[in-house]
């Protein structure tokens, strides 16, 4: 079994009315979309989801926002799946706007940052008026270089991330129900991902297999059963690998039979997903709280690592997965001949003179997605996975120096204090933290769907000190 780690952390089983009733909004949500997909009706899909997703964030945001968060973590997770069966079963078109309804939900939460200005100049927020300065830098490049339409977009997905663990940070006095939410959300969306994911890999659905031959990401194996590297309801194998990685972590530091469905279901997608940047990032998590965690807490998280070690065992030494776990472990010894890397290796040794020899940066807009809303182009003309070189390419030095200084300050110097009761509620998301800055080697995870994993802790941590140091 798993540990049950002595501490408060137990998510309640019981809700308020009002509770009740925004859960129930996100669940009618949820069910109605799934039963329109499974009408075939994508093209009704297609208009609706975004209007309603935006409508019912923006009830959220304004009624409950702990389960605005909840909500929107939760479009991250599964939008990317809804515009797939929605392009398998309507067609598939360019501009999507089933994209735009995580992005556009999330963004929402610039009404706090605009709101809070003021507070942004106490002592304990100055860390993001620095980062911001640095985004804010980067449009101002890409509007000159790039244009102010993709320079506008690519901003969205730095900043909005920012804005939306603001929002938790600076929300302190309803720390519980942000904890709650967050570590919820987290517990049943790596639960559904990861046995959709185990389900990908076996038996790799239509629409997956058709978004596969169409996609230009050839890292992601081939279109068929048990030769996929899974991705899940991502567009990515190692986007869910990041998504996916907190949800492993906070099983170790909750109570309840929920975590025990998350443990066998998000191990499994997890490990299918083959993303050696996400099994060591978790690593670092996990050896980061081993190291943190005083007493009890601590005995019993080496424990609930044991268990998880003689469960999953059997599983990672037989058979086809067991196979592919081998095959990719064998490449931390033979690096050479590992394709990922030495292409990755390449990437840096092209771009690290670039990034270092362009002061001012190329700016938003300029790299990635963003790259399609160019006139002169509707293709992602160059992309760059390492967030080590994506900062400080787009950003320049300017940029790159400030989001430095920024997020040093928040991660050794933060605002509060750590009471035993929420310890391990702050260490694990510190060292969700940490593992993604850790990941920035091969994934951006400041920006994008990384940056919405990054800020949510980032913000649930920084809002756990403050409640800590006022009661």
């Amino acid at each position: 079994m798993l540990s049950r780690p002595v501490t408060s952390l137990v998510l309640p089983a019981k809700v308020s009315y009002r509770q009740m009733l925004t859960n129930s909004a996100i669940l009618i949500f949820s069910l109605v979309f799934t039963m329109l997909l499974f009408m075939k009706m994508g093209g009704v899909v297609r208009l609706l989801y975004p209007v309603a997703a935006i409508s019912l964030a923006g009830a959220l945001f304004f009624t409950n926002r702990a389960q605005y968060v909840a909500f929107v973590i939760w479009l991250f997770m599964i939008t990317p799946f809804v515009r797939r069966v929605v392009d398998y079963q309507a067609g598939w078109i360019e501009a999507n706007p089933v994209t735009l309804a995580s992005i556009l939900a999330a963004a929402i939460s610039l009404i706090v940052l605009i709101k809070k200005l003021p507070v942004l100049y106490r002592i304990s927020y100055i860390p993001f008026i620095l980062i911001l300065i640095a985004c804010l830098y980067g449009f101002f490049v890409g509007c000159i270089l790039s244009g102010p339409v993709p320079a506008a977009y690519d901003l969205l997905l730095w900043i909005v991330p920012i804005a939306f663990g603001f929002g938790i940070a600076s929300d302190w006095k309803n720390f519980p129900d942000y904890r709650d939410a967050i570590f919820k959300t987290f517990l049943w969306g790596g639960a559904i991902m990861g046995a959709y994911g185990v389900y990908q890999y076996f038996f790799l659905p239509a629409w997956d297999a058709a978004w596969m031959r169409s996609t230009t990401i050839t890292s992601i194996g081939y279109p068929f059963p048990m030769r996929v590297r899974v991705f899940s309801t991502m567009n990515s194998p190692t986007a869910y690998g990041a998504i996916t990685m907190p949800s492993l972590v906070i099983i170790l530091v909750t109570s309840g039979i929920l975590r025990y469905l998350t443990a066998v279901c998000a191990l499994g997608g997890f490990v299918l997903c083959i993303v050696r940047t996400a099994w060591l990032g978790w690593m670092i998590s996990v050896a980061f709280l081993v190291f943190k965690l005083r007493g009890t807490r601590r005995a019993k998280l080496v424990f609930g690592l044991f268990a998880i070690a003689v469960i999953c065992l059997p599983v990672l030494t037989t058979g086809s997965i067991g196979e592919k776990f081998a095959e990719r472990l064998s490449t931390f010894n033979d690096l050479e001949g590992d394709k990922s890397y030495v292409a990755r290796s390449e990437l840096y040794h092209t771009l690290t003179e670039r990034a270092l020899t362009n002061v001012w940066g190329t700016g938003t807009g300029a790299v990635g997605i963003a790259t399609k809303l160019n006139s002169a182009t509707t293709t992602v003309t160059f992309n760059i996975d390492s967030g080590l070189l994506f900062v400080p390419y787009t950003l320049g030095w300017p940029g790159a120096i400030l989001i430095l200084i920024g997020i040093s300050a928040l991660m050794l110097r933060p605002p509060g204090i750590i009471d035993r009761e929420n310890e391990s509620v702050v260490q694990a998301a510190t060292g969700i933290c940490v593992a993604m800055i850790a990941m920035m080697a091969s994934y951006n995870s400041m920006y994008g769907v990384g940056g919405m994993v990054f800020w949510s802790f980032m913000g649930l941590r920084l809002c756990a000190r403050q409640w800590s140091a006022t009661r």
